[in-house]
C-alpha cells in the first residue's frame, strides 16, 4: 500500500534494521521512530533540496520520502529524532555517507 508516496506494508522492517546498525555502531538509539511521525514534523519536505515528497506516487520516484540520518551512522550520528529528517530518495542516495552541512 502506499501512503504519501511511502510503501507502509512493504515487508520491510525499517525501524529494526536501522536499530541493529545503530546499535552495531555504538550510537545512541531510541527505540521506536515512526517514519510517518518525521515525515509530518518535516511537512513532508525535503531538507537538502526541498521537494515536496507528498507528491510521490512509488517508493520508487526520485522524489518519494525517505528517512536521513544527518550525521550517518557511520560517521558517529546517533539513531534519534534530532538527527533524522525526511529527504527525498534521490539527494538521500547521492549525500550517502557525507555529512549534511
Amino acid at each position: 500500500m502506499i501512503q504519501f508516496g511511502v510503501a507502509t506494508h512493504s515487508g520491510y522492517d525499517w525501524a529494526a534494521s536501522a536499530m541493529q546498525r545503530a546499535a552495531k555502531l555504538g550510537a545512541t538509539v531510541i527505540h521506536h521512530v515512526e517514519r510517518e511521525a518525521i515525515f509530518e514534523r518535516d511537512a513532508f519536505r525535503c531538507y537538502l533540496c526541498g521537494t515536496d515528497t507528498s507528491k510521490a506516487t512509488s517508493p520508487f520516484d526520485p522524489r518519494s520520502a525517505t528517512v536521513d540520518h544527518v550525521v550517518p551512522l557511520s560517521r558517529g550520528g546517533e539513531h534519534t529524532l534530532t538527527n533524522l529528517r525526511c529527504c527525498c530518495l534521490h539527494c538521500n542516495s547521492s549525500k550517502r555517507d557525507v555529512v549534511a552541512a
